[in-house]
């Protein structure tokens, strides 16, 4: 599934700069390569989340991204870089990203409040034809909601562990 994205991009923006799909596209592969790396050497876990935005949502974000209005039919390609460069940076920084662990999610405060709204810009989004837009803020709503839901506790436990790796 690594590659499927890398593959993606090049075919979207071959045609707008084979030079610059080339780049685009090698970034996530690197820093795929780079993240199973930093798994394995940093032992850094927190029940019921993701450390760094997951690899498959970031996929998501930029598929989606090159397929909203204002990529594919404004051509601004251009805009690709930067998005791909802030995700590559989330995937391999240290911020908590809520799981998929069900009794979790039920825990954290506010969290069915944004569940339900993320589903309500889903749906009205897609039913004025805003599809790839409303999945694009969706995933916005997801990479802001280490900042917006997840306690301090976790935030703390984060920095202690690797606190603890800088001491190794």
């Amino acid at each position: 599934s690594s590659m499927i994205i890398p593959f993606f991009l090049y075919f979207v923006l071959k045609d707008y700069n084979r030079p610059y799909a080339i780049a685009v596209a090698f970034l996530p592969l690197v820093v795929g390569v780079l993240r199973e790396i930093q798994q394995r050497l940093e032992d850094i876990k927190v029940k019921g989340f993701f450390i760094g935005f997951p690899r498959s949502s970031a996929g998501v974000v930029l598929i989606a991204f090159v397929n909203t209005r204002l990529v594919a039919n404004l051509h601004l390609y251009w805009l690709v870089l930067p998005m791909t460069l802030y995700l590559c940076y989330t995937q391999l920084s240290h911020t908590p990203y809520v799981g998929n662990d069900k009794p979790m999610l039920m825990k954290i405060p506010r969290m069915k409040f944004y569940l339900t709204t993320c589903i309500v810009l889903l749906i009205g989004l897609s039913i004025a034809g805003y599809f790839w837009e409303a999945v694009v803020v969706s995933m916005g709503f997801y990479l802001l909601s280490s900042h917006i839901l997840i306690e301090k506790s976790v935030w703390d436990d984060i920095k202690r562990q690797v606190k603890a790796l800088a001491v190794d």
